[in-house]
């Protein structure tokens, strides 16, 4: 089926300055770089600019001056590379008690046989982009998905194909499930044993039970504070 994915983090707004900002931005673009060989070697700061090579220390100051100009509340849409991977940052509320901040790696359909081959060196991505920004989640978003079914909420996690939980943010027993957990980065990393098409596919179809794990993931799933995810993001078990 045709979809399509995004790596996306969430956590509580811990930028200071610019140059924080500009760092964790090129610091995501060279593991970025890394993942996805010509694929992100380089950005363009505005749609039609320069593309400045990511490898280029010089390149994290033009990235402060423009997170400056913006008031250092986020990014929107850098293209990488050939234009097959962009990133946006969005911190609105900087400052403010509560402010959470939100990191988006998206991608075209052109990238799905990527998931899909190499889902294990994606999934390793999530939980360094959770590093990176210091997050307390991060997931592979598929966009449907969330809109049909796996709602998501604002300061609370997701799971997806694969997940991130920092490890004082939330909590999940996987005991049993056909998924596959590494400790990395602070947390853990639940990485599903089918293939990306059956989280998005109908249950009926031919590649299915991706759903129920994870419903039974979210049904598992304790946050810091003691509430179940699914006490405090009820549209999961719906």
């Amino acid at each position: 089926m045709s979809y399509r994915w995004e790596i996306w983090t969430d956590g509580p707004s811990r930028l200071s300055t610019a140059a924080e900002g500009a760092g964790r931005l090129l610091e995501t673009m060279r593991a970025l770089a890394g993942a996805f060989p010509g694929e992100a070697d380089t950005v363009r700061m505005t749609p039609g600019g320069d593309q400045l090579a990511v490898a280029d220390d010089a390149t994290a100051e033009l990235l402060r001056e423009a997170l400056a100009a913006g008031g250092n509340t986020g990014v929107e849409a850098l293209g990488l590379g050939r234009g097959r991977l962009w990133i946006t940052w969005r911190d609105p509320d900087a400052g403010r008690p509560g402010a959470r901040a939100q990191l988006r790696i998206g991608t075209k359909p052109l990238m799905n046989p990527v998931l899909e081959e190499r889902l294990s060196a994606i999934a390793a991505l999530v939980a360094e982009a959770g590093r990176i920004w210091a997050a307390d989640y991060a997931w592979i978003d598929l966009a449907h998905v969330r809109q049909d079914w796996n709602h998501h909420r604002r300061g609370l996690p997701v799971f997806s194909v694969a997940t991130w939980l920092r490890d004082t943010a939330a909590r999940v027993d996987t005991a049993g499930l056909d998924v596959d957990t590494t400790d990395v980065g602070g947390g853990r990393l639940v990485t599903l044993r089918v293939p990306p098409a059956a989280v998005g596919n109908d249950e009926d179809g031919a590649v299915s039970g991706g759903r129920a794990l994870v419903r039974a993931l979210a049904a598992r799933t304790v946050l810091a504070d003691g509430r179940p995810l699914l006490e405090a993001n009820p549209a999961l078990a719906d």
